[in-house]
């Protein structure tokens, strides 16, 4: 039996993979640009939750070594995801975290990008 005006469960698995899709697309070997260097975005995985959260691990092609997994919540866009991992680089390496909340760091570090 089908309930009126609730998703059926395929319905949010198809809506959460279209999110995920379009997310991945607006990602992967995207150009970034850090100071004087150009670095290209790969997309090593992606996780979503039933809430609209997504967890995304992510490198610079260049340099394999430089990995973190960013969390946006369901209002961040793929822009802030990259103007966040832009703030990131910008970090001393020792000083970076493994996690980056997009959302906090681009108020943390004054981006225009961040919602206000």
């Amino acid at each position: 039996m089908v309930s009126l005006g609730q998703p059926s469960a395929l319905s949010v698995v198809r809506a959460e993979t279209a999110a995920v899709d379009r997310l991945y697309a607006a990602l992967e070997q995207r150009p970034i640009q850090v100071e004087s260097n150009n670095w290209v975005i790969e997309v090593l995985g992606i996780h979503s939750t039933p809430k609209g959260d997504a967890w995304v691990q992510v490198r610079l092609a260049d340099d394999p070594d430089l990995m973190t997994v960013l969390h946006l919540c369901p209002r961040a866009t793929a822009d802030q995801a990259v103007a966040a991992l832009a703030a990131w680089m910008a970090v001393p390496a020792s000083e970076r975290p493994h996690i980056l909340d997009v959302m906090r760091v681009l108020r943390h570090s004054g981006t225009q990008e961040a919602d206000p």
